[in-house]
């Protein structure tokens, strides 16, 4: 087994659907917008405006959209790839989220599909020195996410590209 990527361990993780596993990390960010309301707003219109959509076009069946915003603790990113890249990449790899760790980054708010393990974009708490040694470190797992300043204090975003 290759311990870089995600493997459910338990009859739970195995019995649970990426679907509900993902609005289980929508909830969280919902908590996270009732508890730090104008710090997550402010967050989630920079996820969306790097990804060129708006809030109302989230779920837009017409135009094949079906995002949301979530909150994700660091070890779970292990699950994720980047919606650019190559196809079923694996970018948040064991070595990616010891680094995030290792920068002291506890969780990501990103603009994720609401079907399976993939962000689109995503702001983390991490300085852009940090965040430039991430975008490489994503590239080498196949994965894509540009680093770009936020004008939010100790924050950098993330564009999948």
């Amino acid at each position: 087994m290759n311990e870089n990527f995600y493997n459910p361990s338990t009859p739970q993780e195995r019995e649970k659907t990426p679907e509900e596993i993902i609005q289980g990390f929508k909830d969280d960010f919902e908590k996270y917008l009732s508890e730090n309301p104008e710090l997550a707003q402010k967050l989630k219109q920079e996820i969306l405006s790097m990804a060129g959509v708006g809030e109302s076009e989230m779920v837009n069946p017409q135009m094949n959209y079906d995002f949301g915003i979530i909150k994700v603790p660091v070890a779970e990113l292990i699950r994720f790839g980047t919606a650019c890249g190559e196809i079923d990449n694996k970018a948040f790899s064991k070595k990616v989220v010891d680094f995030l760790i290792g920068e002291s980054v506890e969780f990501i708010i990103a603009l994720s599909s609401n079907k399976n393990f993939t962000i689109g974009s995503a702001a983390i708490q991490m300085n852009q020195k940090g965040g430039r040694k991430l975008e490489a470190m994503i590239e080498k797992n196949d994965g894509s996410l540009r680093c770009d300043s936020s004008p939010i204090r100790g924050w950098t975003v993330y564009e999948s590209e």
